[in-house]
């Protein structure tokens, strides 16, 4: 397929994922009843005190020039131990043959956790939905590593093996690198298709799951050049320090038929941000946001469905805001990595974004990152890692995380930089919105005018007025622009307000 998510067919075959998903996956399950104890018994990310700094192996390439000095600049900043540093000479390619995957990847990597004594690994048996034991199979019954961070230089993309005519798309056995690596644990081989991401939906941290044990959280630091994955790694931490602080953009593209899923995403995205207080703008046009549209403080970006960047992301001026996290699904939005032009996830990190997740082959829109969900737990103060992938129904697929999977930008108790004043507006919207505006908005508004007015800070008022036009309130909007036009100093400030009010 070409730039379509789906057919008629697939969408077929997709809706009995659920069977087939048990299917491929069951040499992977330990017991039946781990899962229901992690579905059933949810502890909330923020009450637990897992340090997975302490648990993350990083990979590297030594054949790729720079590789190992990335790896080595990323465990000094983040303190990950020396001896959690491996090397693996692979191809410099970004795209790999099955056998090569196995025989420099995969099999090394395993036997390395083994002789480490990180994953410890028993005889077990294997049991069907009715509790039957059909046979037995290597299961991790002890992980003190759970995260995995892929360097640049390691490879990207596993490519199909075979290709007959009767090929089914759930058989497909290509994949990214990192989706096969996060079911290291599965050792069953060969592995067709996607496996079942025990992970998926949950709210708990990571090493709480009990049920997603031998699986790993990947991610992968990796860009154009060195210079532009150092920026991801320093962005990050900075973020961590100092708050990230500013707005999400939802780009919404009014698919119908079998893409209503993704707008649902969107929809859902929006509502999340209208309620949790964080400030956005809703693009609700068919196209990508226009050509030089002002986007400012953009730390947030969910948007499909073109195959290039382009529009307002693409002016040679616009750069995300310092930790932004961004994602423009797409089927190959991550087909190439290191480019600053090509696709979607390379030139995101050379307009200043600090993360961003895609696909390396034909995902089908079902068993991508489901954007609301990975929105929903990077607030709730999940890693990055963390929440990309308890968004992901399956892993030994085509998605990748490309950003430090340890970055945690929304913690419980986020910093409010006292560098850019803008942040403490940030911070005052968000605690306006969820102490007044579900149920007395018209108190949310008088006292949003009243500090206003008091710090003189139109930017209060243009994310109130943002809030409104999403709501489709166009004449409060409007009214609350103006007002903000004439607290503002800054022409290009004022300029803003004028489109934005045009535009409702």
């Amino acid at each position: 397929m070409t730039n379509d998510f789906s057919s008629s067919k697939s969408r077929r075959e997709v809706k009995s994922l659920r069977v087939v998903l048990f299917i491929l996956f069951s040499s992977f399950i330990l017991h039946p009843s781990s899962f229901l104890k992690a579905a059933t018994n949810p502890r909330l990310s923020a009450e637990s005190d897992w340090e997975p700094v302490k648990e993350t192996v990083v990979v590297f390439n030594p054949s790729f020039p720079g590789s190992e000095d990335l790896a080595k600049f990323y465990a000094e900043k983040r303190g990950i131990p020396a001896d959690h540093l491996i090397g693996l000479k692979c191809s410099k390619d970004e795209t790999i043959k099955r056998d090569e995957f196995e025989t420099t990847l995969r099999e090394p990597l395993l036997r390395e956790f083994i002789k480490r004594k990180w994953w410890q690994m028993e005889k077990r048996d294997l049991l069907d939905p009715n509790g039957r034991v059909y046979g037995q199979g290597s299961t991790v019954v002890r992980a003190d590593v759970k995260v995995l961070v892929l360097m640049r230089g390691v490879t990207l993309r596993v490519e199909r093996a075979a290709n007959p005519p009767d090929l089914k798309p759930m058989e497909a056995d290509e994949a990214s690198v990192d989706s096969e690596l996060a079911a290291l644990g599965a050792v069953q081989r060969p592995i067709k298709g996607p496996l079942e991401n025990r992970y998926y939906q949950s709210t708990r941290r990571f090493a709480d799951c009990y049920a997603a044990r031998g699986q790993l959280i990947v991610g992968r630091l990796d860009a154009a050049d060195d210079a532009t994955v150092k920026q991801m790694i320093e962005d990050s931490l900075k973020a961590e320090r100092e708050g990230l602080w500013g707005r999400a953009v939802i780009d919404f593209s009014l698919m119908d038929g079998g893409y209503e899923e993704g707008e649902l995403w969107l929809s859902k995205c929006a509502n999340l941000d209208r309620e949790s207080g964080q400030a956005y703008y809703a693009d609700r046009n068919k196209d990508v946001v226009p050509d030089t549209w002002p986007l400012p403080d953009t730390i947030l970006y969910f948007g499909w469905y073109t195959d290039h960047l382009r529009g307002a992301l693409a002016t040679p001026g616009f750069r995300f805001k310092p930790g932004a996290i961004a994602c423009h699904l797409h089927s190959f939005s991550a087909a190439l990595l290191r480019t600053k032009t090509q696709h979607w996830v390379g030139p995101l990190l050379e307009h200043g974004a600090a993360a961003a997740l895609g696909n390396v082959w034909e995902p089908y829109l079902t068993l991508t990152v489901h954007f609301d969900q990975f929105n929903a737990r990077l607030q709730e103060g999940l890693t990055l890692g963390e929440a990309a992938w308890s968004a992901t129904p399956a892993i030994s697929w085509m998605n990748i995380v490309v950003g430090d999977p340890l970055y945690r930008p929304f913690p419980k108790n986020r910093v409010i930089s006292k560098e850019d004043p803008r942040d403490e507006i940030y911070a005052t919207y968000r605690d306006l919105v969820k102490r007044y505006y579900a149920h007395d908005p018209k108190k949310f508004h008088r006292e949003a005018v009243r500090i206003a007015e008091e710090k003189r800070s139109g930017l209060l008022l243009e994310l109130v007025a943002l809030l409104a036009g999403a709501d489709s309130r166009y004449g409060v909007a409007s009214d609350f622009l103006q007002h903000a036009s004439s607290l503002y100093e800054d022409s290009r400030d004022q300029l803003r307000c004028a489109l934005y009010e045009a535009e409702f």
